[in-house]
C-alpha cells in the first residue's frame, strides 16, 4: 500500500486492531451498538494521543489516526449519546465510563449503577 489510500488504510486497521484489544469490561455486550462504538473509539483515541512524535513521519502517522479516529468529535458524540439515553443510567453510566482513565465500566449496585464501589 502506498500513497494517501495506503496510509488510510493502514490507520483503518491500527485502530481495529487497538479496538479489538479492548478488554470485555470496557466495551460490555449488554451496551447498544453505538456506546460499544464510542468506548472503543474514546480508548483508541487516549492511545493515540499519548503516543510521541519521536519523528515528522511519526508525527503525521498519529495524526492521521487521531482524524481517521475522529477524536475531536468525542465531545459531541457523548452529547448525542447522553441525551439519546437520558433515561437509560445503566447506559449513562456505561458513556461515562468511557472517560474513565482505565476504560473499565464503574462498579455499582443496580439501583444506582455508576456509584463507585471500592475496589479488591
Amino acid at each position: 500500500m502506498t500513497g494517501r489510500a495506503g496510509c488510510g488504510m493502514l490507520a483503518l486497521l491500527l485502530a481495529v486492531a487497538i479496538a479489538t484489544t479492548v478488554p470485555a469490561s470496557a466495551v460490555a455486550p449488554q451496551a447498544p451498538a453505538d456506546v460499544r462504538a464510542f468506548s472503543a473509539q474514546r480508548i483508541a483515541c487516549a492511545h493515540w494521543s499519548g503516543e510521541d512524535p519521536y519523528d515528522a513521519v511519526r508525527a503525521r502517522q498519529i495524526l492521521g489516526m487521531l482524524r481517521t479516529l475522529r477524536c475531536s468529535t468525542l465531545g459531541k458524540d457523548e452529547r448525542r449519546l447522553n441525551r439519546r439515553y437520558a433515561r437509560r443510567p445503566d447506559i449513562l453510566c456505561r458513556i461515562a465510563a468511557a472517560s474513565d482513565d482505565d476504560g473499565r465500566p464503574p462498579r455499582g449496585d443496580a439501583v444506582t449503577p455508576c456509584r463507585r464501589t471500592p475496589g479488591p
